[in-house]
């Protein structure tokens, strides 16, 4: 398997094939032999998180259990927890951030996609 991490658009992307993707953390993995290639593009984010007045490490302790959420640390600033995922597509995106806004006491996130 090889990794390779793209922070522009791409003209080019395998044998000829053009493809313009957005400047983001993205991952394409490749896998199989010669004949057959196949593409998975991994997204990196943070999401920023403000919580009750409380116990934050209860709800980092739920949100670590999220899939693709890879880190659910605690901090002090104006935000309560940070999250770092990595997911399979921004469709997933939208999914992890609807379960994170759902979670008891969670009052309001802000995500930030990584740009290397």
């Amino acid at each position: 398997m090889i990794t390779v991490y793209f922070t522009l658009s791409l003209k080019r992307l395998f044998s000829g094939i053009a493809a313009s993707l957005f400047p983001a953390s993205i991952s394409f993995l490749t896998q199989g032999s010669n004949s057959s290639t196949v593409w998975l593009m991994k997204v990196s984010v943070y999401v920023f998180v403000q919580v009750e007045k409380g116990e934050p490490w209860q709800i980092a302790a739920e949100l670590s259990k999220i899939e693709g959420v890879k880190t659910a640390h605690t901090v002090t600033g104006q935000y309560d927890i940070v999250v770092f995922a990595e997911l399979d597509s921004l469709e997933t995106l939208k999914d992890v951030v609807k379960r994170v806004q759902r979670i008891e006491g969670v009052q309001r996130t802000q995500t930030a996609v990584c740009i290397p």
